[in-house]
């Protein structure tokens, strides 16, 4: 049902084909939605974009009475072309929406992730001995920060020790950097396999070079 205050010359009888620039002050759709003060912004081929009252609405042809379908030349075939056009932009934009809110959600997981490490482990270098299928067994130094004027390096633990880090492409003598964590887990035997131990420390990685003798 159309409630009208104004009625464009298109939507009489007898009258041209061209499409009206305007639809009726007052329109009540097919699901019994009203919209009053109404105003055309855009006439689409399978909806009416229209400002009326409370802002701006979106109505789709298929919630349109005969008249307002004739009067815009309504055609179901280019109606759902257009359509699927609108649901495809939407989706892509949805699904880019999504990934933004991932990428942030992960910067920010990795931010508080970082901002952990740095408090509950210990920034280190480390000289590899050896490397093995399940980690490096290394020479440790911890990293000492000199108000600006360059780090400084002191031993970590009075040892070697051994950190999961499975990199048996490493060559003795190559650079390890990350971060230790200070309590050993364990205990793992020692570099050539003797009786004694050395302790097992978990470690976050952040670079190697490969350095060491060929």
């Amino acid at each position: 049902m159309i409630a009208a205050t104004q009625t464009p010359a298109s939507l009489t009888a007898g009258t041209s084909e061209a499409k009206p620039d305007f639809v009726p002050t007052h329109i009540k759709t097919l699901d019994q939605r009203e919209f009053k003060e109404c105003q055309l912004i855009r006439a689409e081929p399978d909806a009416l974009l229209i400002r009326h009252k409370k802002g701006i609405a979106r109505l789709s042809f298929s919630v349109l009475n005969k008249t307002l379908k004739d009067a815009f030349r309504y055609n179901p075939d280019e109606a759902y072309k257009a359509a699927y056009a609108h649901y495809e932009k939407e989706r892509h934009l949805e699904k880019w929406k999504l990934r933004e809110e991932e990428i942030v959600r992960a910067m920010r997981k990795h931010e508080i992730i970082t901002e952990v490490i740095k408090t509950t482990r210990i920034a280190a270098e480390a000289t590899v001995l050896r490397a093995t299928d399940d980690g490096i067994y290394v020479a440790a130094m911890q990293i000492c920060q000199n108000d600006g004027c360059g780090k400084i390096l002191k031993p970590f633990g009075p040892g070697c020790l051994f950190l999961p880090e499975n990199s048996r492409h490493l060559r003795p003598g190559s650079l390890w950097k990350g971060y230790i964590c200070p309590p050993p887990d364990y205990t793992v035997l020692d570099l050539y396999g003797e009786m004694f131990t050395v302790p097992f420390h978990k470690a976050l990685t952040i670079g190697c070079e490969n350095t060491g003798e060929r």
